[in-house]
């Protein structure tokens, strides 16, 4: 339930009401005033209302319109969708589980890619923010601070022996335009091998859905994002991508030269990596196949230890 007090500083005795989202009319009403100065308002708040809704009043007070406004933001969408996975730390190549819900039949469009895409560009995947900025924008074009009603879809007009208030006389249906110009985005490259998962499902009709996906051989960091849409409920989508990691508890970086010439000297540089949360103690060993290789100052033999 939804309260709002209405009041007015001369004696009014009726005020009309709009709640007005996405441009559409959800609710309106006519109402006496019991009280000449003010009036508690109570409303039902409806899914129809998501993400963004404005409510109008508006009275005639002397012969003139008053009016005012009040935006109310809401949490969440109409078409509800969910996302999440089994794990946050997964070996290369190992499964992972992903759990989506939300309504049934809806069609969802998945992806996951390399987190250091980010560094080159973070506007190449659909944010909430993106989503919200899009509602912002209806009927953008003709908005400013002195039409109120035809920034948000309504059309007003009053009979002739009723005008608007002065500082609302100013209404600039035909003046200053919100400028918004479209901007080409460059196109680097084509081919992506940084997102391993570009796939579409569609959601059973118990409202849930999942799948089983073989991360890549790599050691990196991901982003998985997905956008849920329902013919009937519109778009849906996660608001923050979910971020897991590829790891091996132990990985051995080298530094080696691009050649080696037969009978050179060369020092071969490994260094061990630990991604436990404590220090151990390890034992690594080089393994001499087929006995191609003579470590100085050491014995011929099948295997080195190169520290512990």
């Amino acid at each position: 339930m939804l309260q709002f007090l209405v009041t007015c500083s001369d004696r009014a005795e009726f005020f009309v009401y709009y709640i007005v989202s996405k441009c559409n009319i959800i609710d309106s009403g006519f109402l006496r005033m019991q009280n000449p100065n003010k009036y508690v308002l109570q409303l039902n708040a409806t899914e129809m209302m998501l993400p963004k809704a404005k409510v109008i009043v508006a009275t005639v007070v002397n012969r003139t319109l008053v009016y005012d406004f009040l935006e109310m933001d809401f949490v969440g969408l109409r078409n509800s969708f969910e996302l999440s996975i089994d794990k946050q730390h997964v070996k290369p190549g190992q499964q992972i589980e992903l759990r989506m819900s939300g309504r049934p039949g809806a069609y969802v469009g998945l992806a996951a890619y390399d987190k250091s895409l980010l560094y080159y560009n973070a506007n190449h995947d659909i944010s909430w923010e993106d989503v919200m900025q899009l509602f912002e924008g209806f009927h953008a074009i003709d908005e400013n601070e002195f039409d109120m009603f035809h920034s948000t879809g309504l059309f007003l007009r009053t009979l002739d022996d009723i005008k608007f208030n002065e500082v609302h006389d100013m209404s600039a249906r035909h003046g200053l335009q919100t400028s918004n110009p479209i901007t080409k985005l460059t196109s680097y490259r084509t081919n992506f091998p940084e997102s391993w998962l570009w796939k579409n499902v569609t959601i059973g009709g118990s409202g849930t859905n999942k799948m089983i996906e073989a991360v890549p051989d790599t050691i990196t960091s991901w982003y998985l994002t997905g956008f849920s849409i329902d013919p009937e409920y519109g778009l849906g989508i996660i608001k923050t991508p979910i971020e897991f990691t590829t790891i091996l508890p132990f990985y051995i970086g080298e530094s080696l030269p691009d050649s080696i010439k037969r009978g050179e000297v060369v020092e071969l540089q490994f260094t061990l990596f630990n991604n436990l949360e404590r220090e151990y103690n390890a034992d690594v060993m080089l393994y001499n196949v087929f006995n191609q290789i003579e470590f100085v100052g050491r014995p011929l033999e099948g295997k080195v230890s190169l520290f512990s």
